[in-house]
């Protein structure tokens, strides 16, 4: 299969499933769009297999990195900011809001998973490359 047909196959594939998750909300039906998700991902993975140009590059690498760590970036910056601004405004209040405090801890206990799984990661890629 050339990179044509793949490309065509991939837009097919990506309206077929968007139909499908169109049709799940339209019914309610959250297990249609979730087996419409998996075979497309699934059809995807197999087709790309199938190929015989090379898909991705190192550019295409380079770009993934890049954006990897731009939404890495971002993503524990509003988790910390967001979880401090729910805990200080929780204790703050005149009325002791616990759901508030809650979910304010339970962002920072996301953001230092996040944190530390980066900092496992980075020591586990640094020692194999």
């Amino acid at each position: 299969m050339n990179l044509k047909t793949y490309k065509f196959i991939k837009s097919l594939v990506v309206v077929l499933v968007s139909i499908t998750m169109a049709i799940s909300v339209f019914f309610g039906n959250i297990l249609l769009a979730f087996l419409g998700v998996i075979t497309g991902m699934l059809l995807l993975t197999l087709m790309k297999k199938k190929t015989k140009v090379k898909v991705e590059d190192e550019r295409t690498e380079q770009i993934s990195l890049k954006a990897c760590k731009a939404t890495y970036f971002v993503t524990t910056c509003v988790l910390l900011i967001s979880s401090s601004l729910l805990i200080t405004l929780g204790y703050k209040g005149r009325i002791e809001a616990t759901f508030i405090i809650s979910l304010g801890i339970v962002l920072s206990y996301i953001t230092m998973f996040i944190i530390s799984l980066y900092s496992f990661f980075f020591y586990y890629f640094n020692k194999k490359l």
